[in-house]
């Protein structure tokens, strides 16, 4: 952008600026789904190459950490996953599924 300046007296400056836009930070995940019904030790890796990232998950508050980043005992259920890079700049969203297993059922037969 390009800008010139004229005062009263017709003298003139011209200033020029360069605006770069980045790019907004992207991710992969991976998941582990819950190994019993009902249980809450399944997780959601997060891989991302943005410099110092920050996590969050549903919503909650951005934590800093390295990547690949895990988030550690979840149940069945959607996960909102975002992050945010060292400019403050946020990725778009991901939903992430993790099912539980069918219940075990145990049938009793008289003999």
């Amino acid at each position: 952008i390009t800008y010139t300046y004229a005062d009263a007296n017709n003298c003139s400056a011209t200033c020029t600026f360069v605006i770069t836009v980045n790019a907004l930070p992207t991710f992969t995940t991976t998941s582990e789904n819950p190994a019993c019904n009902g249980s809450t030790d399944g997780s959601i890796t997060v891989t991302t190459s943005a410099t110092n990232p920050e996590f969050s998950i549903n919503g909650g508050t951005f934590v800093s950490g390295t990547s690949p980043f895990v988030f550690n005992d979840l149940g069945d259920g959607t996960y909102t996953i975002k992050i945010k890079d060292v400019n403050g700049c946020e990725s778009s969203t991901a939903n992430v599924i993790l099912t539980q297993p069918d219940p075990v059922v145990v049938t009793a037969s008289p003999t």
